[in-house]
């Protein structure tokens, strides 16, 4: 049985705030086919409490929380990333009830692995990070290695409204933005180039791949 993935955007906070950060996120939680993750480091439970309280529970139902599992079930939210950590403690035991589960990867070694309950998987840095300088991509991440088509491959890691169309015919399910947007002059402008390419390639039909089950 073949099964194509649907492609999605996915937008990532950085650990700080930038200017109307929040009007930000509210408007492209808007657009469809478009996740935001939550990914706050650097705040107390509580400051992350209170960030949570910013948005809507129906806009909640479209966040993907970098964190607590337990601030996440209490805010509504049902989507959690699962960083290596996380994962290692809670996918092998009894699963979170979670509807989306996500995680980190840095490798098409590391991906293979992967199994239920994890979903989708980001696997980078594919270019140089914008949002962390320095940050350089992994030169072992071909395409031709990725034998599981179980976890949805998310490419992750400078990517930008120019170079997103580069791995149009590539192994990757789904397209992640951080420093591109945060970054630049107009968020919301920039998201929206970078949200265009996505769907574009989307439509070309070259993002889809078979799933075998």
């Amino acid at each position: 049985m073949e099964k194509k993935y649907t492609s999605k955007m996915h937008i990532l906070t950085l650990p700080g705030f930038v200017h109307a950060e929040l009007k930000v996120l509210r408007e492209m939680l808007s657009w469809p086919q478009l996740t935001v993750h939550i990914r706050k480091p650097e705040l107390s439970p509580g400051e992350l409490c209170e960030y949570l309280t910013q948005f809507t529970p129906t806009e909640r139902e479209k966040l993907i929380l970098h964190g607590d599992p337990e601030i996440a079930r209490a805010f509504g939210v049902s989507k959690i990333h699962y960083g290596a950590y996380l994962r290692n403690k809670y996918a092998p035991g009894e699963p979170i009830d979670t509807s989306v589960r996500s995680t980190s990867t840095h490798s098409w070694a590391e991906f293979n692995r992967l199994n239920s309950p994890i979903e989708m998987a980001f696997i980078g840095p594919l270019f140089p990070s914008i949002s962390k300088p320095g940050y350089k991509p992994h030169n072992n991440l071909e395409s031709a290695v990725r034998s599981n088509f179980r976890v949805k491959a998310i490419a992750l890691g400078g990517l930008t409204c120019r170079n997103v169309s580069l791995l149009a015919r590539s192994s990757y399910d789904d397209y992640a933005f951080c420093g591109a947007i945060w970054q630049a002059d107009s968020p919301i402008e920039q998201a929206q180039r970078c949200y265009e390419q996505a769907l574009k390639i989307q439509n070309s039909g070259y993002m889809n791949f078979s799933n075998t089950d």
